[in-house]
């Protein structure tokens, strides 16, 4: 089964037309109130969509730090992540091209560290994207959806623990395996059963809380056979939940695009193991 929202797809085709040749200009140049959201660790910044026109429209966006920056014995670094973990007291310099952190060394006392944003994030035609994963693809348009005020999102809905495919269980484990048919972390197991929300709903209760893009493969129960039955995204802004029936993300099962949020998407007999997201708002997809 496969849930494919048209609104999804229409937020799709300015990245399959990706402007070429293109090449990226200054955070602090080309953008005004960069801040990062203090909840979701977001980098966001009103960009200008012309480089050189400094009166051209302009877009909110954004890129996820968490998954590029990391903390190297109190040195921020790229290509890592969870710098936010080991650093506080972060503030952005030079118009939000450089960001300015505390951190924490393997030993002794936090120190101030430093790093040029611009290294590996930039604005192409008023998107903010990075290159750590290769050249980024360039939208040739704003998206229809706005930025949210909160960039995060849950992956909810009915979880069971009997897996047909799930080998036996190890002795000892924890949680116990099902016995004669008990499901641990079904409804009576737990009461974290999926029930229809609003399409934008704030309240992100739910198994799983994301502030960012799942870019690849993720098995959230990798030791455990618990799988959903039913698949649910729930959100203020326009992100794009796929569920996949396997757990290397080969056979994609559905995608719940903005408009089907809030709902619980029943699999009729099948179940999604793994999962990737992106945002269809301006949001770096990386």
């Amino acid at each position: 089964m496969k849930t494919v929202t048209l609104l999804a797809s229409l937020a799709c085709l300015s990245f399959s037309d990706a402007a070429p040749n293109v090449q990226p200009g200054s955070i602090g140049a080309q953008c005004r109130d960069v801040r990062i959201h203090e909840r979701t660790n977001w980098l966001i910044g009103d960009c200008r969509t012309d480089p050189d026109d400094i009166d051209s429209p302009r877009i909110t966006t954004g890129t996820w730090l968490v998954n590029k920056i990391w903390n190297n014995d109190s040195a921020l670094s790229w290509n890592g992540g969870d710098y936010q973990s080991s650093c506080s007291n972060c503030t952005l310099l030079y118009s939000g091209s450089v960001l300015s952190c505390e951190c924490k060394p393997n030993t002794g006392a936090k120190q101030t560290s430093w790093l040029n944003l611009d290294d590996h994030i930039g604005i192409y035609l008023g998107h903010m994207l990075s290159d750590l994963y290769g050249p980024p693809t360039i939208p040739t348009t704003p998206s229809k959806y706005p930025f949210p005020s909160t960039p995060r999102y849950s992956v909810n809905g009915n979880l069971t623990c009997i897996d047909p495919e799930a080998p036996p269980a190890p002795t000892p484990t924890w949680p116990p395996p099902p016995s004669d048919g008990y499901d641990w972390c079904g409804p009576k197991g737990n009461p974290k059963q999926c029930v229809d929300a609003a399409t934008n709903s704030t309240n992100l209760s739910g198994w799983l809380i994301e502030n960012g893009p799942v870019r690849e493969c993720y098995v959230p129960w990798e030791l455990e056979p618990a799988v959903f039955n039913q698949f649910q995204l729930k959100a203020e802004g326009a992100w794009e939940l796929t569920g996949y029936a396997d757990k290397k993300c080969q056979r994609k099962l559905i995608t719940i695009g903005p408009e089907m949020r809030g709902l619980c998407h029943d699999l009729k007999g099948e179940f999604v193991r793994a999962y990737t997201a992106r945002p269809l708002f301006d949001g770096d997809p990386n």
